[in-house]
């Protein structure tokens, strides 16, 4: 059954539930300092969604086929409610990953997701979870700082000697920042205790 639709499970089980849970735990995990690992904690949300996926596409229906390209009906709604709100955690989990990448732009894709998936089963007037917000306005916040470093960047490639050397203490600047990152894990994106609450 795996090999005819591309490798994935298209029953919806309690060991597939399980292992799509240790997924989104480990991705958890490896955004704390001690396993600080933002490339690891966003394979590990990918993998995550791509399971996910047969599931949380349209209520009532699992996609199947190789490439995903048919259905199968009359599956229980449940399916879809328990899908979706494990895939809004893993869009999540992603947005914490790449923020922690400084991805932001991917980021606040991500987060954006988190949200969609909430709404696809509880309306499109359900307000967002407070910490799935906040980390979609960090990261806005964030991307909107980076493009505006980028054009500054552009704008004194072709100037003065003066804004070259600016640039380069502000590059020493966040290079340091991220090495002291790699060292013990970014405070404001490592997991805190209102993420645990929200996406146990």
């Amino acid at each position: 059954a795996l090999a005819q639709n591309g490798g994935r499970e298209v029953r919806w089980t309690p060991l597939l539930k399980a292992l799509v849970t240790t997924r989104l735990n480990l991705s958890m995990t490896t955004l704390r300092p001690e396993a600080y690992s933002p490339t690891i904690a966003s394979d590990q949300a990918q993998l995550a969604l791509n399971e996910i996926k047969p599931f949380a596409t349209s209520k009532g229906k699992v996609l199947i086929g190789e490439m995903l390209d048919t259905s199968r009906d009359e599956e229980p709604e449940e399916t879809y409610i328990e899908a979706k709100e494990l895939q809004a955690k893993a869009f999540f989990r992603l947005g914490n990953a790449q923020s922690a990448s400084s991805d932001y732009g991917a980021a606040v894709k991500s987060y954006e997701n988190s949200i969609k998936s909430t709404r696809d089963i509880k309306g499109s007037n359900a307000k967002p979870e407070a910490v799935v917000q906040r980390r979609l306005l960090e990261a806005k916040k964030e991307n909107a700082k980076k493009r505006m470093r980028q054009r500054k960047k552009f704008k004194f490639a072709f100037s003065n000697e003066d804004g070259g050397k600016e640039l380069a203490k502000d590059d020493a600047k966040d290079e340091d920042g991220k090495q002291q990152e790699r060292q013990i894990g970014h405070p404001d994106r490592t997991i805190d205790a209102d993420d645990e609450k929200t996406y146990e």
